[in-house]
């Protein structure tokens, strides 16, 4: 969990290690994220922001 420095609110942070990653699995990430992006549901936990690094994707999502 961390706090959202722009609006305060808890978040749930996921760190996803590129360098463990084959190209094919990064691609199917990659994808998941885009549709991630598109959802809007109650009942699925939203995706907020996406950050990256040289080595990792971090995607800031809604903590439930």
């Amino acid at each position: 969990m961390a706090i959202h420095e722009l609006t305060g609110e808890k978040v749930a942070l996921k760190f996803i290690d590129k360098c463990k990653l084959d190209s094919e699995t990064l691609r199917l990430v990659t994808r998941e994220i885009m549709i991630m992006k598109l959802l809007s549901h109650p009942n699925i936990t939203q995706l907020f922001e996406i950050l990256e690094t040289e080595q990792y994707l971090i995607l800031v999502m809604e903590y439930a």
